[in-house]
């Protein structure tokens, strides 16, 4: 018979605890035997436990994905946003990210890494608002159309996904678990990095999409 008690220690550690017993007898040879048997019986209980916390120190086998902590890198977001009744298409969506490009060619700016994208519901009225952005190397004037976004270069959560939209919705969630799990806080809305040009490449099976989620 044994019994396994799991104890919360710390905001990212358990400790566990697991307690085996074995049948006591009055026979010498019998007692030897068992104190044998519960040797090689702890031999096999602390086998299992430094697997199994390897095996959870390892994040994709906890929220299924490869979750990475790191810094922010881009702090000019040349960005513009949008009303759509339903999520926006992938059309809609590089329609904006081409008008992006296009003032930022107009300013002579140079975008440092792919384009970004965050929707959500509308909190001011049906639909969704979808905000797209495309970091640059310098700050652009503001028109009634772009606006630039300074980002602070602080700490993310970070993975990389594979695969089409719904692989990322499920990437937010878990990452959503982890900073719970983890008693983090995030300063600012996390994103999408547009890794893969989905207009260009029409198989979502081959969509690869960075997710950033700020953190402190």
């Amino acid at each position: 018979m044994s019994t396994m008690v799991v104890i919360p220690s710390g905001l990212d550690s358990v400790k566990v605890h697991w307690i085996a017993t074995l049948p006591g007898s009055n026979n010498p040879v019998k007692r030897l035997k068992n104190v044998l048997a519960s040797q090689r019986l702890e031999n096999v209980q602390m086998h299992i436990l430094s697997d199994f916390s390897r095996f959870l120190q390892t994040s994709v086998n906890v929220y299924g994905f490869e979750l990475e902590r790191g810094l922010m890198t881009d702090s000019i977001l040349l960005t513009t946003s949008f009303v759509t009744p339903s999520l926006p298409s992938t059309a809609a969506i590089y329609e904006k990210i081409a008008s992006l490009q296009t003032y930022a060619s107009q300013c002579n700016a140079l975008a440092t890494n792919p384009p970004m994208k965050m929707s959500q519901p509308n909190r001011q009225g049906a639909g969704y608002i979808t905000q797209v952005a495309l970091p640059v190397n310098k700050r652009l004037a503001e028109t009634n159309n772009f606006s630039i976004k300074r980002m602070v270069l602080g700490n993310n959560l970070k993975t990389m996904v594979t695969g089409p939209q719904h692989m990322v919705d499920s990437a937010f969630r878990a990452m959503y678990t982890y900073i719970s799990d983890f008693s983090l806080s995030m300063p600012a809305i996390p994103f999408e990095s547009l890794v893969t040009n989905r207009i260009n490449e029409p198989d979502s099976n081959k969509w690869q999409t960075r997710v950033f989620f700020p953190i402190y």
